[in-house]
């Protein structure tokens, strides 16, 4: 019914790490994550793509009180039927995006209750843009290689764009960083930046 990859629940607070969070459904809230008044999850370099919600949150949805905390994490090709298709906030709820990429959800990315405090969105590319430090609205340019899609194009202006206060884990001074993408120590957007994104080669 609710939560149709992963289900926090009543001050639950999970921590989710490099994970992919893909092709589940709910019939009501959250059809890959759904945060119901748990207190503070923590999802770091994940996945979050192509979950269907009937209601609202295709990708997330948070209510009564959660406040989530996403580090590096791409929410994408979520799909709603009747509400938001990328991220949806509520009833009190204070999630906290940084270094994300929210791109390519329907019928649209973000939804924020209005009796609500706005997200706490920072260094952040989300269609169709949304106020905060270092956001961007901008195509991340996703490409596929070796088996991991939501990988950032070369030319991805995602690229040593997220928090400047952060370093990648691994960027291009690694042996086992492409030879195609060079990248810089700043953190970049999405799912494979950030400090932690080594933890992608295990």
């Amino acid at each position: 019914m609710t939560g149709g990859g992963v289900f926090c629940l009543d001050d639950s607070f999970p921590v989710l790490t490099h994970c992919r969070i893909a092709l589940n459904f709910a019939v009501d809230f959250g059809g890959g994550v759904c945060c119901w008044s748990s207190s503070a999850p923590l999802l770091a370099n994940c996945v979050i793509s192509d979950n269907e919600a009937e209601y609202r949150g295709g990708g997330l949805d948070c209510s009564y009180g959660s406040s989530p905390t996403l580090a590096n994490c791409t929410i994408t090709g979520n799909l709603a039927t009747f509400g938001v298709g990328g991220a949806c906030s509520s009833h009190g709820s204070t999630p906290t995006l940084t270094n994300c990429i929210l791109w390519g959800d329907a019928p649209n990315e973000l939804y924020v209750d209005p009796d609500d405090p706005d997200l706490a969105i920072t260094h952040s590319d989300v269609a169709g843009g949304y106020p905060g430090e270092g956001n961007i609205d901008a195509d991340p340019l996703f490409r596929s290689w070796r088996g991991f899609d939501q990988l950032l194009d070369p030319l991805s202006p995602c690229v040593d764009a997220g928090d400047p206060a952060l370093e990648d884990g691994i960027s291009d001074w690694h042996p086992r960083w492409p030879d195609w993408a060079p990248n810089g120590s700043p953190s970049d957007m999405g799912a494979y930046g950030g400090p932690g994104n080594a933890g992608w080669l295990r």
